[in-house]
């Protein structure tokens, strides 16, 4: 199994990508794709805010955990990238709290939990928010 990082080709994107089509538009997002089935496993990226803080996102199909050490290796790298060029100080992402599985991902990448946003997400759903922290100076 062979995975590669690469921009998306936005023609033959499905039903995950829609979500993130308009961050991808915009040139801040990847798609991870399988490249023996072709299949996207996942896009994610960094939308900044300003200078020196951006947030991270990340969407996965449904097979994503076939391809969990290659996803983290992918995001560690994007993550390492963009925080080296951009001069990030702060990146940021937001977690389901009882996603367990979501929240060792952020923590396997170097994160750290900040707080609890309670009644952050859809249906009062409460969300961590993840932070990493880099001095430039």
């Amino acid at each position: 199994m062979s995975l590669r990082l690469r921009k998306p080709d936005l023609d033959v994107m499905v039903d995950l990508e829609i979500y993130a089509e308009q961050n991808l538009r915009q040139g801040a997002g990847y798609a991870l794709v399988d490249e023996d089935t072709k299949q996207v496993i996942a896009t994610c990226g960094i939308m900044p805010y300003w200078a020196g803080m951006a947030e991270i996102w990340l969407l996965c199909d449904r097979d994503v955990e076939r391809y969990g050490h290659a996803l983290l290796h992918a995001c560690r790298w994007l993550v390492a990238r963009h925080q080296t060029a951009d001069q990030l100080w702060r990146m940021q992402a937001h977690c389901q709290a009882e996603w367990e599985e979501a929240n060792n991902f952020m923590r396997h990448l170097g994160f750290h939990i900040e707080t609890r946003l309670p009644y952050f997400g859809v249906n009062h759903v409460d969300y961590n928010l993840w932070a990493l922290l880099k001095r430039w100076d």
